[in-house]
């Protein structure tokens, strides 16, 4: 019996439209459920130091208790010079008094 390719094609179409349909209804396959999450993962956990405590100047402008001053409007003694690592600096300024 010999077919000829026009009337195979419907045939091969309409075999091919059926199984992709039965292939689309089929159901996925079972997955295993989700590990429950770790309540503790974003925890951010306490600092090891406490930080320091800064109380502010006695007075308006004065600096609080954890700065360094390097110039308090008298001398350059808080500065370290850059070459040898020595206090004072010496600078091409002067401090007026």
């Amino acid at each position: 019996m010999s077919t000829s390719p026009s009337r195979l094609l419907p045939v091969l179409a309409a075999v091919l439209v059926s199984s992709s349909l039965a292939l689309a209804q089929q159901s996925a396959p079972a997955q295993a459920p989700a590990p429950a999450p770790d309540p503790h993962a974003n925890e951010v956990p306490p600092p090891k130091n406490p930080p320091r405590v800064v109380t502010p100047g006695p007075s308006v402008g004065a600096p609080p208790s954890d700065a360094i001053v390097l110039f308090d409007g008298k001398d350059l003694s808080n500065w370290v010079s850059e070459k040898d690592g020595k206090s004072p600096a010496p600078g091409p300024w002067r401090t007026a008094r």
